[in-house]
């Protein structure tokens, strides 16, 4: 059984790890993540594949050709810019952090 975590929302250190199945320890074979990329400057998702599912992809790909997929407008350069200066903010600005400890301060607020 694979375990996919949707992290659209709650990827990229809104939760205070930088990625949400990383707070509650999970470890999915599976990452789908939007907005988090680019924080919705730009349009861009991603699926981040776990190594259990990777290995399946290399043998085939082996086996059979490279995996083809996309479509047109899938990873325009500008959108991959956006999502690694968002990348490069979140990190040097130590957002992921704040997130953490504004929200441990919100919920003790509450």
């Amino acid at each position: 059984m694979l375990l996919i975590a949707d992290e659209v929302v709650c990827a990229f250190g809104r939760l205070g790890s930088k990625m949400g199945s990383q707070r509650y320890g999970m470890s999915p074979d599976l990452i789908t993540t939007a907005k988090g990329l680019t924080s919705a400057y730009a349009p861009l998702s991603a699926v981040i594949i776990g190594e259990k599912v990777w290995n399946v992809i290399d043998e085939a790909s082996q086996r059979d050709g490279a995996m083809g997929h996309g479509w047109t407008y899938s990873g325009h350069p500008i959108c991959a810019a956006a999502a690694l200066a968002n990348l490069d903010i979140l990190e040097r600005e130590n957002l992921t952090q704040n997130a953490e400890e504004v929200g441990a301060y919100l919920n003790h607020q509450l």
